[in-house]
């Protein structure tokens, strides 16, 4: 299992959000070492409901409230994310009830747990190698290309359409 490392843009504020993103982080793990084969789906299944956090912005409003309780935003996860596997449900659940500094922490945080993820999924050494290669080439088009940068950025954009746009720039370059 590969530790959680802090993703790209993710960068949950300090103070609660903080201890929550680390509280996640060790959820993650545990998530992991039970069952390392999960890691290529969860993230799948976290990135979705990042985007649905993204589209929806009543949803991580009343998933970030300090004065709702724990269970009415366990409820709240458990229906965005029906049919989604047990394991993903669960630990998507658990984030939720931690606190939250601000509304954007939630999702942001979400998406961290998701990349280190999928960077668990790539458990060979050639495999992370290649990865690795391959995200250093992301961030080195990025770095290059602010219009770039801002469409995929752009909240107000449909998630379909970054993703399009994304594959566009990427998929012939990339695995």
């Amino acid at each position: 299992m590969m530790p959680s490392k802090p993703a790209a843009g993710a960068k949950p504020a300090g103070g609660g959000s903080a201890a929550s993103l680390a509280e996640a982080r060790r959820d993650l793990d545990k998530v992991l070492k039970a069952d390392q084969a999960l890691a290529a789906p969860l993230a799948d299944e976290l990135f979705a409901l990042v985007d649905a956090l993204d589209a929806d912005a009543a949803l991580p409003r009343a998933l970030t409230n300090p004065n709702r309780a724990a269970g009415p935003k366990e409820l709240l996860v458990r229906r965005a994310m029906a049919g989604h596997r047990p394991a993903a449900v669960a630990l998507a659940a658990r984030v939720a009830t931690l606190r939250w500094s601000k509304e954007g922490d939630l999702a942001d945080a979400l998406e961290e747990l998701a990349f280190a993820a999928a960077l668990s999924a790539a458990a060979t050494d050639s495999t992370r190698r290649a990865l690795e290669a391959e995200l250093f080439q992301v961030d080195a088009v990025l770095a290059n290309n602010r219009d770039l940068r801002t469409a995929l950025g752009d909240a107000a954009a449909k998630p379909a359409a970054r993703a399009k746009l994304a594959r566009a720039v990427f998929a012939p370059s990339l695995s």
